[in-house]
């Protein structure tokens, strides 16, 4: 991605650019949720974001004949390990970086984005956080749990219904922190939620919607007698 490759070369000097950020993050904002692994994996991997820096070499001296003359090679340029301080201070420093760095490869600056989280706006945005509610580091699962409280307000019901359809299927296979998928079903049995989760049922036929329409009946938390709808009336599938 071309815009990944910018904003690697203007992190590398210390000086990302705002709009730069912005345009990565809305872009990122626009993929579905079901695509968050294979999107992770790439900016993981990504040494534009995390992995290298590029730091000035001294100049070596270098036999050019057997008369043993020595002089100074031009100062050259070679690419290094970022480091966790200089991540650290570029996530601290620049604004919605903290989006891109959810991803990170270094659990502390995991930690540090999801504490500097204010908002998920998205659908793919809000399924990274709940994401990190299962993290393999302890500190940034207890980072989530308290993100989840701050972040998601009454006015996000579309944005977590539309998150729940991959997050409902997935969060019973959560091993490492199973009080989060209760945290997590306060969240989506919200009735203006279940509301919105509920349109999508009616309306959508995609395997997507289906895999959370068994996930959803087979869920305790979301039991037909606590969702907003006449008991007698029975749930059917789409189709």
């Amino acid at each position: 991605m071309a815009l990944l490759q910018t904003l690697g070369e203007e992190l590398s000097v210390g000086r990302p650019r705002p709009e730069t950020v912005n345009r990565l993050v809305a872009e990122l904002s626009a993929v579905p949720a079901e695509r968050i692994s294979r999107v992770a994996e790439a900016l993981q991997g990504s040494p534009c974001l995390y992995g290298w820096s590029p730091t000035l070499i001294a100049p070596a001296p270098v036999t050019l004949s057997k008369k043993v003359i020595q002089f100074l090679a031009p100062a050259t340029m070679e690419r290094r390990p970022r480091s966790r301080r200089e991540l650290l201070d570029l996530l601290k420093r620049t604004s919605e970086l903290e989006y891109l760095f959810l991803f990170s490869g270094d659990g502390y600056v995991r930690e540090a984005a999801v504490r500097k989280l204010a908002m998920a706006s998205s659908p793919f945005f809000a399924s990274a956080l709940a994401l990190r509610l299962n993290d393999w580091v302890p500190q940034v699962r207890v980072a989530a749990e308290q993100a989840i409280a701050r972040v998601f307000g009454k006015d996000d019901a579309a944005v977590l219904a539309e998150a729940a359809l991959f997050l409902l299927a997935r969060t019973p296979f959560w091993s490492r922190n199973p009080a989060a998928v209760s945290l997590l079903s306060e969240v989506l049995t919200r009735n203006d939620v279940v509301d919105a989760l509920l349109r999508r049922f009616k309306a959508r036929r995609d395997g997507l919607t289906l895999e959370a329409l068994r996930a959803a009946l087979m869920s305790p938390a979301l039991t037909l007698t606590s969702w907003p709808w006449p008991r007698k009336r029975a749930i059917q599938p789409p189709g």
